[in-house]
């Protein structure tokens, strides 16, 4: 599972595609 906002690897729990902004952290 990539996120692609940063299109790595989830450095945190909760990272979905952009379409569902639910990260955790913001580190965009």
């Amino acid at each position: 599972m990539k996120c692609d906002i940063c299109g790595k690897s989830p450095q945190f729990g909760h990272n979905v595609s952009h379409s569902k902004r639910h990260t955790k952290r913001r580190w965009v």
